[in-house]
């Protein structure tokens, strides 16, 4: 249904929009005193209309007329004003800083890796669970899985990742159901050792526990383009990808998780989500 204008009583067009209600306000205009001139100028800016000219208003006459300026902008990422987040300041620097503690990171997951704790290739690793949810057709059943590991995932194995808490950088396969794949998705599940841990890595009758832990011939490299990689320099990272405002309460954990490990403190780089207690425990979280 066509719009139904209340000036004129028109089809296809509003009041706000009604040219016969522009024209008559460009005639007011003209033939009022100065303090109604004022309010008829103001009526017609609303309609887009130039008073003097009777014309619609160019781009530069909108901008005029809404105030914007180039000081006025407002940074969606530091929310000061001045400037936008390409040319943002705190942000430079934020990608530097998150740069830095995520080579610490890689650095420190590497060595993790060639830990003894860590399974190696053709670790056999158990999952249990007394009753666990396998859908509405099978309901609750209890779970006992055999996992081989089949290497790492090493584009899982990301500072990014890693600080949301999600470090399920081994590559497995469900020896009983090879179609039914499950994740160890946290450092805590898949330590080897005898004793089951569960999904919080607190010691339990549930979780994951090793069977066996074959010594590896080859130490695991990851490919050279994972060490050059910048965790901050696109915009997949969490912390700077647009329109995401800047999360000074994580750089302050990057900064003083960083400084802590120049000074020689000992800090688990390898996992991201001890750093806040660690930093505590040594009073360095100003």
């Amino acid at each position: 249904m066509a719009r139904h204008c209340g000036y004129c009583y028109g089809r296809g067009h509003n009041k706000r929009t009604c040219p016969r209600q522009t024209d008559s306000y460009l005639t007011r205009y003209k033939a009022s005193d100065p303090d109604t001139k004022e309010w008829y100028a103001s009526r017609l800016l609303e309609r887009g209309i130039n008073p003097e000219t009777g014309k619609p208003l160019t781009a530069k006459e909108k901008k005029a007329k809404t105030g914007y300026t180039k000081q006025e902008r407002r940074c969606k990422y530091c929310d000061e004003r001045g400037h936008n987040s390409r040319t943002c300041t705190a942000k430079t620097s934020d990608v530097k800083l998150i740069n830095e503690v995520a080579k610490e990171f890689r650095i420190a997951a590497v060595e993790r890796v060639k830990s003894e704790e860590f399974p190696k290739v053709g670790a056999l690793l158990q999952y249990h669970h007394p009753r666990e949810w396998m859908g509405s057709r099978d309901g609750y059943q209890p779970i006992n899985e055999i996992h081989m590991v089949t290497g790492i995932e090493w584009d899982r194995v990301n500072f990014d990742r890693a600080f949301g808490g999600t470090t399920d950088w081994l590559a497995m396969v469900n020896l009983g159901a090879p179609g039914r794949p499950r994740h160890a998705g946290k450092q805590s599940h898949w330590r080897v050792d005898k004793v089951r841990r569960n999904n919080n890595g607190v010691t339990s009758g549930t979780g994951w526990s090793a069977l066996s832990n074959p010594i590896e011939v080859t130490t695991p490299k990851p490919p050279p383009a994972w060490w050059c990689a910048d965790d901050a320099g696109t915009e997949k990272c969490r912390f700077v990808q647009k329109g995401t405002g800047r999360n000074g309460h994580a750089m302050r954990i990057f900064s003083c998780a960083l400084a802590a490990v120049k000074d020689g403190h000992n800090i688990d780089m390898a996992n991201p989500r001890s750093w806040v207690n660690r930093l505590d425990e040594l009073g360095l979280l100003d």
